[in-house]
């Protein structure tokens, strides 16, 4: 793909491989990530602390999700709070992936409307930054929404046929990517009325 985008083709064309070529590239990401489970497990991974642009973040997981959400004809919206710095230190790798997943999850189980993310001061003692991923899908219903973060847990949401089963594992990876990053995570949901998920972090401010 890095070849092929060095060739003279229509910007139309251009774009589909640079799109191509970020997804191809996040994919190796991913199964960095799975091999890294086992580390997690075990505690033995170790944030980073690097600095990083949290619009570039939030713009990135956005581009990388396009396409799946303009096949659902969803909208993808994302707001950061104008009060609250655009770097940041911390493990970004670690972030992008919680929010990959819960981004994923969410146009998974969304057939009509948006996904939004917000970028917010955190409302905890003790952590700095929030982040929302919200969905206009059915919701997850209260006796589910502690256990939907635990190991190869993998429900159907109510009102919505049964969809393809995945692994189980994309929110208990989130959890433990947030904890790691001394952060926590958790989930508020109405059945029938959609859902947001929340990560909140102790990350500090450039």
């Amino acid at each position: 793909l890095s070849l092929l985008g060095e060739h003279q083709v229509p910007e139309p064309a251009r774009q589909l491989i640079q799109l191509a070529k970020l997804s191809s590239d996040n994919l190796m990401q991913v199964v960095n990530y799975v091999l890294d489970v086992a580390k997690i497990e075990s505690a033995e991974g170790r944030p980073e602390r690097i600095a990083f642009d949290m619009p570039e973040l939030i713009a990135s997981v956005i581009d990388t999700v396009r396409a799946r959400a303009m096949e659902k004809d969803l909208a993808l919206e994302s707001r950061i709070d104008g009060r609250l710095s655009s770097r940041y230190l911390g493990d970004a790798a670690r972030l992008r992936q919680a929010l990959l997943n819960l981004v994923g999850n969410a146009i998974n189980f969304t057939d009509a409307g948006l996904v939004a993310i917000a970028v917010k001061p955190a409302l905890s003692e003790g952590q700095s930054l929030r982040i929302e991923v919200s969905d206009t899908g059915p919701g997850v219903e209260v006796g589910d929404q502690q256990r939907i973060f635990e190991p190869f847990v993998s429900m159907d949401r109510p009102g919505r046929p049964r969809h393809q089963p995945g692994t189980g594992l994309g929110l208990s990876i989130v959890r433990r990517n947030v904890e790691l990053m001394g952060g926590q995570v958790g989930v508020q949901s109405t059945p029938g009325a959609g859902s947001t998920f929340w990560v909140e972090l102790p990350i500090e401010a450039v």
